[in-house]
């Protein structure tokens, strides 16, 4: 067993797309995309890691790393917000994957559960845009 090789996106969109595995025929290709658990973005950051770095393989794997702390689900799917994901899925610089992970849904549950009963102007904020509701 042996961890993953883990890069950033633009080892292969800007390189020469060698990532060190050129004398393997096929060494197992993993996207990964999502928030903080697939990105180091916690204090201190000595004591965080992320969960992709922790796990470990029975075969050569490189992971092509696209997460960003803080990363919600709508940001992700936004091919505008996110052009290097969107390229390396379906743009000319596209691999055949053998696996694309995602981590998404904590942020976006974080967001939901900061909107309060009263906007900003003071007016009721309807229930079916509030997660935690009060009677």
């Amino acid at each position: 067993m042996e961890s993953p090789r883990i890069v950033g996106p633009g080892a292969i969109l800007y390189g020469d797309g060698d990532i060190g595995f050129s004398g393997i025929a096929e060494p197992v290709q993993i996207l990964a995309q999502g928030d903080s658990w697939f990105s180091i973005g916690a204090l201190p950051p000595f004591a965080t890691t992320n969960l992709l770095m922790e796990m470990t393989f029975a075969l050569p794997t490189c992971i092509v790393n696209c997460a960003h702390p803080g990363d919600t689900l709508a940001h992700m799917v936004n091919w505008r917000a996110d052009p290097q994901f969107a390229v390396l899925v379906a743009g000319p610089r596209a691999w055949r994957w053998n696996a694309i992970f995602l981590s998404a849904g904590g942020n976006d549950l974080i967001d939901a559960i900061g909107v309060l009963p009263i906007d900003k102007f003071g007016d009721p904020v309807p229930p079916h845009r509030r997660l935690l509701l009060a009677r």
